[in-house]
């Protein structure tokens, strides 16, 4: 196993940013189209953009021998983080109110949630890229 160097954590940082604003931009988008589709359909595209990436990404850095444990470990410690601060929105909303000036507990509510689902298609993708390629190596070698 090989450790990460500098340049492999800023490309995988600036990866994931790019995946949150392709997200973002396609939600939109999957609204406009489908005016009429339910908030299920919305909500498992949140989950599917991250995850497909997010499967792709971790199948990669696999292939190449390098260690996940960490990558995994950050992603569940902020889906924790996460859910507890959506456990008391008031909470959650004053610290959006330091940063933001604004306090808005509905907009902290929804913003806390797509966060979630997010981090839970990265988690999930990320494990399945994992799983696929110890797959794919066992029946390549």
């Amino acid at each position: 196993m090989k450790n990460w160097t500098k340049p492999e954590i800023l490309l995988l940082f600036i990866a994931n940013v790019l995946i949150a604003l392709v997200t973002r931009s396609i939600l939109p988008c999957f609204g406009q189209l489908f005016p009429n589709a339910s908030v299920f359909a919305a909500l498992f595209t949140l989950f599917a953009i991250p995850f497909i990436f997010s499967a792709a990404g971790s199948f990669c850095l696999k292939k190449r021998s390098k260690k996940l444990n960490v990558c995994v470990m950050v992603l569940t410690g902020l889906e924790f983080l996460l859910v507890i601060l959506s456990q008391n929105l008031t909470f959650a909303a004053q610290i959006a109110k330091a940063f933001t000036g604004h306090y808005n507990l509905e907009a902290v509510g929804f913003s806390l949630l797509f966060a979630i689902i997010y981090c839970s298609g990265l988690l999930v993708g990320c494990g399945l890229g994992y799983c696929f390629q110890r797959w794919y190596k066992s029946k390549h070698t």
